[in-house]
């Protein structure tokens, strides 16, 4: 198909899953910095895929490719798809006709297939984990617990067939992390130079937000993913107890997304409240400071890259911030028990002038790296490829 590429600029179609869930919390923060990306260095339209019938979608899925594969019905993903949608992705495709399709998260990948097969254009998988390594470290957490079905996780197997599916056709892959990178290169013998690290950006303001200290911990994250309700559940069990006992008695905040019932029905300590589905979390960066006890997780973490914005102070596990080049001591103070993290923040609640350093280096980190106006070399380069190869 002929592509109408112009001068430099590749045509670029930008798959996203359109559903409400993903509009909210790091998903969403994720698009929009590829988004603007893309916009800024191709000739992109962005569609936004869901099902006209979202809440009960009846749309038969077809078997291929998923069958070729030896994907079972049941596998994470498989499902992922709806027929009136695809048809609608293969519309688009044909109106844009581009030269490169790129798509976001794992569940975009058999619309992805969809606009390739019916454009021949270059495919570009962006992947915010590597899911499937992912889940086996997860499961081997929540396999003993009894409120393991809540979290609706298996080992990872089915995910790492929806993987190998989807690489066996993509002509590219992102990843947010130099981790994430090797470790799907590794499980699917993929080209590690068909990969290309895309990190997760968020919009700093012009000046770094200025606070008078610390009066409360935030934490935030969507809790219906299990190490997010793991986080939650250290902050409510052995920080709140220790700090409640030290001379830095703050309240913490737990703030996110689709709280379990089990979550919602916890007696809380007094000085624990949780901010269900929040409408906005502006209002809690000032006077803040994030804790991320995160023992779990891949990709990197777009709560401490909001809280750099923010002019926010961070304490952290090692795997909390695991996949941002922040350096314990100069970007955030690095805290692995209930009893460093307590320390950890009494040294920032008293010392202004660590505070200030702290922030300072966090704010200036995030405008080195993590802006949407620093990915756009790495997507432009990852574009450029392809589009030289097709003229």
């Amino acid at each position: 198909m002929e592509s109408t590429s112009t001068g430099d600029r590749p045509v670029v179609l930008y798959l996203t899953n359109g559903s409400e869930l993903m509009r909210v919390g790091g998903n969403a923060l994720r698009t929009a910095a590829v988004d603007e990306a893309l916009h800024r260095c191709a000739i992109t339209t962005t569609h936004r895929v869901r099902c006209v019938d979202e809440e009960d979608c009846a749309h038969a899925a077809p078997a291929e490719p998923a069958a070729a594969a030896g994907i079972g019905q049941d596998a994470a993903f498989h499902n992922a798809y709806c027929s009136v949608a695809g048809q609608r992705v293969r519309e688009v495709a044909e109106r844009v006709r581009p030269d490169i399709v790129v798509a976001t998260g794992l569940e975009m990948w058999r619309y992805l297939h969809v606009a390739k097969e019916t454009t021949g254009a270059a495919a570009v998988l962006d992947l915010v984990n590597a899911d499937s390594q992912l889940a086996g470290e997860i499961w081997s957490v929540l396999r003993s617990r009894p409120d393991a079905e809540t979290f609706g996780l298996d080992d990872g197997v089915a995910l790492r067939r929806v993987e190998a599916a989807a690489l066996s056709f993509v002509d590219h892959l992102w990843t947010c992390t130099r981790l994430d990178a090797a470790a799907l290169s590794a499980l699917h013998d993929f080209p590690i130079d068909n990969v290309t690290v895309v990190p997760n950006a968020v919009t700093s303001p012009a000046a770094r937000p200025q606070h008078s200290g610390v009066e409360q911990i935030v934490y935030l994250g969507r809790f219906g993913w299990f190490p997010n309700y793991l986080a939650a559940e250290f902050l409510i069990d052995e920080l709140a107890p220790m700090l409640a006992r030290s001379a830095t008695p703050l309240p913490i905040v737990l703030a996110g997304f689709g709280p379990p019932a089990s979550l919602l029905r916890r007696r809380l300590p007094a000085a624990v409240r949780l901010l269900a589905d929040p409408v906005t979390i502006d209002h809690l960066w000032p006077d803040s400071l994030l804790a991320v006890p995160l023992t779990l997780g891949g990709g990197s973490r777009l709560k401490i890259l909001e809280a750099f914005a923010a002019g926010c102070p961070v304490v952290s596990t090692a795997k909390g911030i695991e996949g941002i080049d922040a350096e314990d001591g100069v970007h955030y103070l690095r805290a692995e028990t209930a009893a460093e993290m307590t320390d950890a923040v009494s040294r920032v609640t008293a010392d202004h002038t660590l505070r200030e350093n702290l922030t300072k280096a966090g704010f200036d980190l995030l405008n080195d790296a993590y802006t949407p106006q620093r990915l756009i070399p790495l997507v432009a380069g990852s574009l450029r490829r392809f589009t030289a190869v097709r003229r």
